[in-house]
């Protein structure tokens, strides 16, 4: 944990309260804010707690923001929270325990207790990083598979690419929208490649791999 010695004096000096580096018209209330989350930093001498003062207030509302509303709404699966249940094939762990798609997970764990299971499911959870993962529907059927890492390297970011060719998935990896300690995570969303078929690069067999 990096703190700031005692004597490391007044933070941020070359910014004084009535200057801003992210907006040009600061209102009462951010002024207020950004003056709270100095003193707090003063106080703590740990950013990491001006991060989750911040994320008491920015979590709720990027869930929001994700789940959407209306005709778009989407709201969490029950069950294995697998990308591959975004597939035809669904989960292969499932799959072999002969388990319904919403059985709960508790459930689930208990009848895997042997771990007899680990190849059975090619899901990117088994073998990436991803961490904090949740299953989201919109209309009765999984549209994206989330996961909130806190960091990811080329090894994670290539079984990314290689899982979403080998099922005809996207996946789309951001640095805002994460809800589960918003500042310290990613949020990576995979869902359906509707011009991709399984086997074929992101972007059709001839087309560029998107970005």
């Amino acid at each position: 944990m990096m703190l700031r010695p005692a004597d490391a004096g007044p933070i941020l000096p070359d910014m004084e309260p009535a200057r801003y580096r992210f907006t040009t018209s600061p209102t009462p209330a951010y002024a207020a804010a950004v003056g709270a989350l100095r003193s707090l930093l003063e106080e703590s001498g740990d950013e990491r707690v001006v991060t989750d003062a911040w994320a008491e207030v920015a979590a709720a509302e990027r869930l929001r923001i994700f789940a959407g509303a209306g005709d778009s709404a989407m709201a969490e699966c029950r069950g294995q929270p697998c990308a591959l249940r975004l597939t035809p094939g669904g989960c292969g762990e499932q799959r072999v325990l002969g388990l319904p798609a919403d059985e709960g997970f508790d459930d689930y764990l208990a009848r895997d207790a042997s771990g007899h299971l680990a190849d059975a499911c090619d899901c990117v959870t088994r073998r990436g990083r991803t961490d904090h993962p949740s299953l989201w529907e919109k209309g009765g059927r999984p549209d994206a598979f989330v996961a909130q890492p806190y960091d990811l390297g080329i090894s994670d970011l290539r079984e990314l690419v290689s899982f979403c060719d080998r099922h005809g998935l996207d996946c789309s990896i951001g640095a805002s929208g994460s809800w589960h300690q918003p500042g310290r995570t990613l949020l990576l969303v995979i869902r359906r490649d509707e011009g991709n078929a399984p086997g074929e690069p992101a972007g059709g067999a001839t087309g560029p791999a998107r970005g």
